[in-house]
Protein backbone atom coordinates (compact mmCIF):
# COMPACT_ATOMS: atom_id res chain seq x y z
CA UNK A 1 0.00 0.00 0.00
CA UNK A 2 1.25 3.83 -0.64
CA UNK A 3 0.23 6.04 1.73
CA UNK A 4 0.86 9.93 0.55
CA UNK A 5 -2.04 12.48 2.52
CA UNK A 6 0.88 13.91 4.57
CA UNK A 7 -1.05 12.85 7.51
CA UNK A 8 -0.44 10.63 10.58
CA UNK A 9 -4.00 9.23 11.03
CA UNK A 10 -3.73 8.24 7.56
CA UNK A 11 -0.59 5.77 7.89
CA UNK A 12 -2.14 4.83 10.96
CA UNK A 13 -5.61 3.79 9.41
CA UNK A 14 -2.89 2.05 6.41
CA UNK A 15 -1.34 0.00 8.71
CA UNK A 16 -4.46 -1.13 10.50
CA UNK A 17 -6.21 -1.82 6.80
CA UNK A 18 -2.85 -4.01 5.82
CA UNK A 19 -2.84 -7.59 6.25
CA UNK A 20 -0.37 -9.98 8.21
CA UNK A 21 3.33 -9.56 6.60
CA UNK A 22 1.86 -6.45 4.40
CA UNK A 23 4.09 -3.51 2.89
CA UNK A 24 3.39 0.25 3.82
CA UNK A 25 5.08 2.90 1.52
CA UNK A 26 5.01 6.37 3.19
CA UNK A 27 5.43 9.14 1.08
CA UNK A 28 6.72 12.76 2.11
CA UNK A 29 7.01 14.39 5.78
CA UNK A 30 4.69 14.56 7.84
CA UNK A 31 6.06 17.96 9.26
CA UNK A 32 5.74 16.72 13.00
CA UNK A 33 6.58 14.19 15.55
CA UNK A 34 3.64 11.34 14.45
CA UNK A 35 2.68 8.62 16.77
CA UNK A 36 1.74 5.51 14.98
CA UNK A 37 0.56 2.09 16.07
CA UNK A 38 4.29 0.15 16.46
CA UNK A 39 2.54 -3.06 18.12
CA UNK A 40 0.44 -3.63 14.77
CA UNK A 41 3.81 -3.14 12.94
CA UNK A 42 5.21 -6.08 15.15
CA UNK A 43 1.81 -8.20 15.80
CA UNK A 44 1.36 -8.04 11.64
CA UNK A 45 5.05 -8.20 10.72
CA UNK A 46 5.02 -5.01 8.72
CA UNK A 47 7.39 -3.61 6.47
CA UNK A 48 7.51 0.00 6.31
CA UNK A 49 9.40 2.02 3.60
CA UNK A 50 9.87 5.84 3.75
CA UNK A 51 10.41 8.08 0.76
CA UNK A 52 11.04 11.80 1.09
CA UNK A 53 10.84 14.09 -1.52
CA UNK A 54 14.23 15.40 -2.83
CA UNK A 55 15.31 19.13 -3.95
CA UNK A 56 16.74 18.62 -7.93
CA UNK A 57 18.62 21.33 -9.30
CA UNK A 58 19.18 21.64 -13.27
CA UNK A 59 22.48 22.61 -13.90
CA UNK A 60 22.14 23.92 -16.98
CA UNK A 61 19.77 26.93 -15.95
CA UNK A 62 21.23 30.38 -15.06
Amino acid sequence: MIECSGSSFGAADAMCDLTKGGRLLQMGILGYDAEWPYDLVIYKELRISVASPRHRTHDNEA
